[in-house]
């Protein structure tokens, strides 16, 4: 399902041009990967089903983000793109599609585990480009700071905001 999130994400990396490797975490069905060509993609995601309809999707893995860094060297992506679970589980309004309430909810460390895994696949220079719910700014600021980058931009786009942030050099 193509969303706002889908749609932000898509234009930011189309404006990061380039290609090279890109890896979409929490994939879904691919939809950014489809959107955006130029790149071999990799999408890695915990629902089996999603994944198989991935489009623009060179490599579905089927994984959870915290073990992505056991799976894949160091600094190899030259884009990563990512739309976590906006909340912990427990919290907000619940979706009355199962398959989007779980694509929604995560446990508290999930976003850090977002982050710290697009720090280690980042080569230097690449970008990471997130979604994220308004109102998490000072714990996506911090994990972003925490895993070695730097942030790029925080901008908010109504119900969305958008993070862009680079590997630290040097």
């Amino acid at each position: 399902m193509i969303t706002t999130d889908t749609l932000l994400l898509a234009g930011e990396a189309r404006a990061f041009g380039g290609g090279g490797l890109a890896f979409d975490l929490g994939a879904g069905e691919g939809e950014v990967a489809g959107l955006v060509p130029g790149y071999a993609w990799v999408g890695v995601d915990i629902c089996l089903n999603s994944l198989r309809r991935a489009a623009g999707v060179l490599l579905p893995v089927l994984a959870r983000v915290e073990d992505v860094p056991g799976l894949f060297p160091r600094g190899i992506a030259d884009l990563v793109t990512a739309n976590p679970p906006y909340f912990v589980l427990g919290t907000g309004r619940q979706s009355p599609d199962a398959f989007r309430e779980q694509a929604r909810r995560g446990n508290p460390l999930l976003l850090y585990s977002f982050v710290f895994a697009a720090a280690h696949l980042l080569k230097p220079g690449g970008q990471y480009l997130m979604t994220c719910r308004p109102g998490t700014e000072k714990e996506v600021l911090v994990s972003v700071k925490a895993a070695g980058m730097e942030i790029g931009e925080w901008r908010p786009e109504g119900k969305v905001g958008l993070l862009k942030a680079r590997v630290r050099t040097g």
